[in-house]
């Protein structure tokens, strides 16, 4: 079937939106859990009979990573009644915290965002309050997922 624009116009938009997306985004942290499991033989245990265990240690670190990402600060009293349900009664956003929406580029939400635990943005901590929706002329190349203030 045949498409009203050309590859090379897709390509022209394209790059038009990506022009925006670099002239109004911003660098933002967002800090991420990692597990680390590491074991220690034990000399005395007996693998056959589950008379010791070995010496397992788990920690988890908090690793950050830095993405750029177009910032949008939201009325929550302006939304749709909709999504004020999911914002105030879901993801326990009280009247009067910040709810900030975030839209990036696709590959830094799957290698950051998708995961992260919390982000901070002017001195503030938001965490995750939604899930991502793509965002794309003709392919999905942008995402936007709304945080919410932690208090």
């Amino acid at each position: 079937m045949s498409s009203l624009f050309s590859n090379d116009e897709k390509a022209a938009y394209q790059a038009i939106i990506r022009d925006v997306h670099d002239s109004f985004s911003r660098p933002i942290t967002g800090y991420k859990p990692i597990t680390i499991s590491s074991f220690t033989e034990n000399t005395s245990h007996n693998y056959l009979y589950a008379d010791s265990d070995p010496n397992i240690t788990v920690t988890t670190n908090t690793v950050s990573g830095v993405f750029d990402a177009r910032v949008k600060y939201l009325d929550v009293n302006v939304l749709s009644a909709y999504l004020q349900n999911i914002i105030l009664n879901d993801a326990g956003i009280k009247k009067g915290q910040a709810v900030v929406q975030f839209k990036l580029d696709k590959n830094d939400y799957t290698t950051w965002l998708k995961d992260a635990e919390y982000i901070k943005l002017d001195d503030v901590t938001l965490k995750k309050i939604s899930e991502r929706r793509n965002h794309g002329l003709f392919n999905p190349t942008f995402v936007s997922v709304l945080f919410g203030e932690v208090v």
